[in-house]
């Protein structure tokens, strides 16, 4: 009961944290941090303009088309104005709405910097002179406003429309120089990320023709207990047990210890550790070890004799549905404007960190998590849930709790749900957590890999 109360009280603490504070309070530097996600998407789309039409129109279903990205980069910047104060956002905001033709609110955001003072006054003249037909601007101006916005997409399209408003062509050569320079590279990057997912499919397709072949008792890859060997009290009781306790070492971290403030690295270090490990001990000391069981028999984590090859060929299966239910995901987002919000899945350490930080996120989103994650979310809590109420309600139940547990909006809670059902499925059929560790790996990385390759 107590630990129960801890749980509780922390989740409550944490939710209105969540609700009560803005979104962008969690990203550090968000005002670089947008400038650089929708920089990059900028240029992803003036990159996919050198592509065939047929390429354009595939990277559409899933990227999404120009003035859709246009449209959500104006409201993340609108967002982001309301909560900042740094004059470059409005800068940003303003070459945006200039860029879409909101020449209304670009006129009356004109007149509002010119009784503002310096710098917003000189931004005023600038887009006055680039988007609204104004008279010409002082060379000095200009350069304080390029020197705001610093080297990358928002600059060369404000070089571009004053060069284009003043006649100035060798300005816009150098533009259009900096825009294919980035544009190139991030072309290929984007065909080869594509053409890595098509492979992963047919992968897929071909592991699960491969599966079909075999008879059911040949296409299990261990022997994990399902149900296992504990009721649902017990499961939950240590499921609740060690949240509590990893929850009092997360706030005892955060509380401001000075020596780990000063060592940021090595604080990210100790988070996932802090968080999963706690959890893990305490089920297996109350679930496993009355039992004289280890992790390897009863979550099937050691295959039997002849289930390599059926590992094998269940990790590449759900790696390849992983890519399907991506796909289609991104698809009816599009259809149905459902976007995850850019601070959902921006890492500042991955975008701008150094290389100890860019190891840490990655071992610890890649390793740590998926491992952690399926023996608690799918071993644990499927297991427990499946001991009382069956196969579909307990991968309902445990899908469900595993995403509410990341915390993420709409789109960010359909694909965490329907990963983790896949995954709890995955388990029931090949009495194996292995399958789902290492679609989960590979979901991790793909994503951490993704927002290396194309934000560096």
């Amino acid at each position: 009961m107590l630990s129960a109360v801890v749980l509780m009280a922390f989740v409550a603490l944490v939710t209105y944290l969540h609700t009560a504070e803005p979104r962008l309070a969690t990203v550090s530097d968000p005002e670089r941090a947008l400038a650089l996600v929708v920089g990059r998407t900028m240029d992803a789309e003036t990159a996919l303009t050198a592509a065939p039409p047929w390429e354009r129109r595939l990277y559409s279903l899933t990227l999404g088309d120009p003035g859709h990205e246009l449209d959500q980069a104006i409201d993340w910047f609108e967002e982001l104005s309301d909560y900042s104060l740094v004059p470059a956002v409005d800068l940003r905001l303003a070459i945006l709405r200039g860029e879409a033709g909101h020449r209304e609110r670009l006129g009356r955001a004109v007149e509002e910097w010119q009784t503002r003072g310096d710098p917003l006054d000189g931004y005023a003249e600038v887009i006055a002179a680039a988007y609204l037909g104004g008279e010409d601007v002082d060379a000095d101006v200009v350069g304080d406003a390029v020197a705001a916005l610093g080297a990358g997409w928002f600059a060369d399209m404000l070089a571009l429309r004053l060069a284009t408003r003043f006649d100035e062509p060798a300005l816009a050569v150098t533009a259009r120089r900096s825009i294919a320079a980035r544009a190139g590279p991030l072309l290929w990057r984007l065909r080869t990320l594509a053409l890595l997912d098509v492979l992963l499919l047919g992968a897929g397709v071909v592991a699960v023709l491969a599966l079909r072949r075999r008879p059911p008792e040949a296409r299990a890859t261990a022997d994990a207990a399902l149900p296992p060997p504990w009721p649902l009290r017990a499961g939950l009781a240590a499921l609740v047990r060690g949240g509590a306790v990893s929850a009092v070492a997360l706030l005892l971290l955060l509380a401001g210890n000075q020596w780990l403030a000063d060592r940021p690295v090595f604080a990210e270090a100790l988070d996932a550790p802090v968080m999963y490990v706690p959890v893990v001990l305490i089920a297996w000391r109350m679930l496993l070890a009355p039992i004289a069981v280890g992790f390897a028999g009863v979550f099937g984590l050691r295959p039997r004799p002849g289930g390599w090859r059926p590992l094998l060929l269940a990790s590449l299966a759900l790696v390849g549905a992983g890519v399907l239910l991506d796909a289609g995901l991104a698809l009816g987002g599009g259809w149905l404007q459902l976007d995850s919000h850019w601070a959902e899945w921006f890492d500042s350490d991955l975008a701008w960190g150094p290389a100890a930080a860019v190891a840490v996120t990655l071992v610890a989103s890649v390793v740590l998590a998926p491992v952690f994650e399926e023996i608690i979310f799918r071993g644990v809590l499927y297991g427990s849930l499946r001991a009382r109420f069956g196969v579909w309600p307990a991968v309902v139940t445990s899908a469900a709790i595993f995403a509410l547990a990341h915390g993420y909006g709409a789109a960010g809670f359909a694909s965490v749900f329907l990963s983790g059902a896949l995954w709890a499925w995955s388990y029931e059929r090949t009495r194996s957590l292995l399958p789902g560790m290492i679609a989960h790996m590979a979901n991790n990385a793909a994503v951490g890999l993704t927002l290396l390759w194309l934000l560096r």
